[in-house]
């Protein structure tokens, strides 16, 4: 024990060589005095490949995505129709004659559907926004739709719904025009051509139409225009 630290003190342990050895040619174990260590063999270990990938899909993985839009698409024409059919029944048979009023009501009737759609059923992830956003982003938006039933509920007080949803055909024509005017976008000629007959045909049901009404008439055609913007 004392002719090891000996050693010790003066730097010339064997552990210290080992220790060098080692440090030198990291591949090198560390040699103890005195244990003589089994000679080093390679193994050779076989990963095996990943599994070929299949191409069946199970029955739960298809979608259809076409039959949902569709799905969609057909709610969406059975309440809108049932909205207007509804507006002029209000306001036509029961002789309410406040269609800014039903439109206020009809606003209240989205937002509280709205609630209950985004917290009770999360039908859909709420997303929170800034108030920069709600006013430059949402508002205007909002406002465009919100005039849009206003207008189109003024019209039905003077107008049929048939003749009213008539005029509402010429949205094309106006989103087209707000396109070309506002955000200076340009489109093939054989666009232009396929509202030839959108426009002459609202002129000949405008023209033909027995219970026409400038302020029905001009009510529509002002929702249109609305209606065009919310989707620019």
């Amino acid at each position: 024990v004392l002719l090891n630290f000996d050693l010790f003190c003066e730097g010339r342990w064997p552990y210290f060589d080992s220790m060098q050895r080692a440090t030198s040619s990291p591949r090198l174990p560390i040699q103890l005095p005195g244990i003589e260590l089994a000679p080093r063999r390679e193994v050779e270990i076989a990963i095996p490949s990943s599994p070929p990938t299949s191409n069946v899909t199970t029955p739960s993985s298809k979608s259809h995505p076409a039959i949902v839009v569709a799905g969609v698409l057909g709610l969406w024409y059975l309440f809108n129709l049932l909205t207007v059919v509804g507006n002029k029944y209000i306001i036509q048979i029961l002789h309410f004659r406040f269609p800014l009023t039903l439109t206020a009501i009809h606003m209240a009737c989205c937002a509280v559907g709205s609630w209950i759609l985004l917290r009770v059923l999360k039908l859909q992830p709420f997303q929170p926004v800034s108030w920069n956003q709600f006013i430059w982003k949402i508002m205007p938006v909002a406002t465009c739709y919100c005039v849009n039933i206003a207008l189109s509920n003024v019209s039905l007080k003077w107008i049929p719904v048939s003749f009213m949803q008539t005029i509402k055909s010429s949205v094309p024509a106006f989103n087209v025009i707000g396109q070309v005017v506002f955000l200076r976008q340009r489109f093939s000629t054989a666009l232009y051509w396929t509202l030839v007959p959108v426009v002459g045909g609202v002129w000949l049901a405008s023209y033909t139409e027995v219970n026409f009404d400038m302020m029905g008439f001009l009510a529509a055609v002002l929702s249109s225009v609305f209606t065009a913007a919310m989707a620019i």
